[in-house]
């Protein structure tokens, strides 16, 4: 099941205490993490526009003078599902972490608790080995956790863009799993979010 899938409906903000008891309330936490400018915010600010219909906050972004992600962005978005006698009410944190280097400690700090992992990678030539750095770092925050973690190549309408291909080869990962994204336009935004959301949904049923 995805955020597409659910239909979701547009209802007040509540708390698990406030729930009735025939439903099931589930909350997941989506994070988008890569490397600095890869477009991590640009994908959430998207995802805010287009399913604003499903907001449960208003959400917040903590940016710099530059108007580059210091801390982190995040928004609440809910959605519902019926399963058979049984209503889900499906909260989704969705949150971005810094790519600057610097804010390292703060980026493990977003990451915490993620049951799902978009990866923005960033498609401008020459950014191969800040990808492969990111997604090392990535990896090894995650390992341990083994959650789902879904590649997004952004940017591929820039001149002499990485191919999906190398990017596949650079991160040791089948191209089938790659996701070619264009973040500004929206393009390949919500296929991504659906998919992550998704693979999210069934890891937590796997589990279950």
């Amino acid at each position: 099941m995805t955020v597409a899938q659910a239909q979701p409906q547009v209802l007040s903000q509540t708390t698990p205490e406030q729930t009735p008891s025939h439903t099931r309330l589930l909350q997941f936490k989506v994070a988008y993490w890569g490397p600095g400018e890869s477009g991590k915010t640009t994908n959430y600010l998207w995802i805010k526009r287009k399913l604003g219909h499903c907001k449960a906050s208003r959400g917040f972004s903590i940016q710099t003078a530059q108007k580059r992600t210091l801390w982190a962005d995040a928004v609440w978005l809910r959605t519902e599902q019926t399963v058979g006698a049984e209503k889900l009410v499906i909260m989704w944190q969705v949150v971005t972490a810094t790519g600057q280097e610097r804010f390292l400690s703060t980026r493990e700090f977003v990451l915490a608790g993620a049951d799902g992992v978009v990866f923005v990678a960033d498609a401008t030539p020459h950014r191969e080995d800040d990808n492969l750095r990111s997604f090392k770092e990535l990896l090894a925050l995650t390992a341990r956790a083994q959650i789902p973690i879904i590649v997004q190549l952004n940017k591929t309408d820039k001149p002499g863009a990485i191919p999906p291909a190398t990017l596949a080869k650079l991160l040791g990962i089948p191209e089938r799993e790659i996701f070619p994204a264009v973040a500004i336009r929206g393009e390949g935004v919500l296929e991504v979010f659906q998919t992550i959301t998704g693979e999210v949904f069934k890891a937590f049923f796997r589990k279950s």
